[in-house]
């Protein structure tokens, strides 16, 4: 791509065995949606949508849902020089960022930002949404910022139902405004998978539910240190269970 984009219709939509990939060119580039829907709808298996270098994907403040929507087994790759921006996704089970639900649906964010994106339905994602089963691996430099919640039972940052494994990167600058049982930075009744990484809060505790800490475990979540060898998530430690403002892992050790 080697210019701004300004698009209103429908959601790109992938047919099965498309494997899509979009960078800049020259240039960081922009694609702005301008209408109240996904930008990219990636769903079914065998197709997937990869954001590489230099290129942004910008959405709306009047936006319904995610500017991308993963789901069906699918697959969505961001790697670095890429970005998720400016969007508000006003529905509930959304994500002012990605959302991806299903068995076998997976966001491999190897690089890139996702930030300065808003979710103020109820049960959403400032950043990121994860449900049904679908996975969320994020790795060193990545980075995940300065996104918002306002719904109840939200995340500023990433909320999951399902497996969400962190070998590296950063979470930091999240909020939610929601009130009840709402949380600055990772919200999870699935699976927290920590490796390496860090993931910043701002109040002193991180399990009382209230606005801007770092960590809430809702009923069934858990929140584990590991390491990873061979590709096999293996725990080690104590779980995460209660922490200041701050986690910080390397190496499956927390620091």
């Amino acid at each position: 791509m080697d210019g701004p984009v300004s698009y209103a219709g429908a959601a790109w939509t992938l047919a099965e065995n498309v494997h899509l990939t979009i960078a800049g060119i020259g240039g960081r580039r922009t694609i702005t949606r301008t209408a109240a829907a996904s930008m990219f709808s990636v769903n079914g298996a065998n197709r997937s949508l990869t954001l590489g270098d230099n290129i942004t994907l910008a959405g709306n403040t009047g936006n319904n849902n995610a500017l991308v929507n993963v789901a069906g087994g699918a697959s969505f790759t961001m790697n670095a020089g890429a970005q998720i921006t400016g969007n508000r996704a006003s529905a509930g089970l959304q994500a002012g960022g990605v959302n991806v639900v299903g068995a076998g649906s997976t966001f491999t964010m190897n690089g890139g930002e996702i930030f300065g994106n808003t979710a103020a339905g109820e049960n959403s994602g400032g950043g990121v949404r994860l449900a049904q089963n679908a996975l969320f691996v994020m790795h060193p430099g990545a980075v995940i910022r300065g996104n918002t919640a306002t719904g109840i039972n939200s995340a500023g940052g990433v909320i999951s139902t399902s497996t969400f494994r962190m070998l590296g990167g950063e979470i930091r600058g999240n909020t939610a405004t929601g009130g009840t049982s709402t949380v600055g930075g990772v919200r999870t009744s699935g699976a927290l998978q920590v490796v390496t990484g860090v993931i910043y809060g701002e109040g002193a505790n991180a399990n009382t539910g209230v606005t801007n800490y770092v960590l809430l475990l809702i009923t069934g979540g858990t929140a584990t240190l590991g390491t990873m060898v061979g590709g096999v998530f293996t725990p080690g430690g104590s779980p995460l269970t209660s922490t200041d403002n701050t986690i910080r892992v390397v190496d499956g050790v927390l620091q």
